[in-house]
């Protein structure tokens, strides 16, 4: 399960559920998703290290994410 959650209110803002053994490549999707269901261009996003993939950090931060990982 991937989850997206607005920081401000503590509210699940987005959400998938999926059958991958991995989190790799889910980070950009979940970014997209979760600017659209906010409505908004910048967003802060802390994930595990199971999203540390070049590509996926590369294509998130060019949609205006500042990535902080655990």
């Amino acid at each position: 399960m991937q989850t997206a959650v607005d920081e401000k209110h503590g509210l699940i803002a987005e959400y998938e559920i999926t059958n991958h053994s991995s989190d790799i490549g889910e980070l950009s999707e979940m970014v997209k998703r979760t600017q659209e269901a906010l409505g908004v261009g910048e967003i802060n996003v802390l994930a595990d290290t199971g999203y540390s993939n070049g590509e996926e950090i590369k294509a998130s931060e060019e949609m205006g994410t500042t990535l902080y990982f655990l």
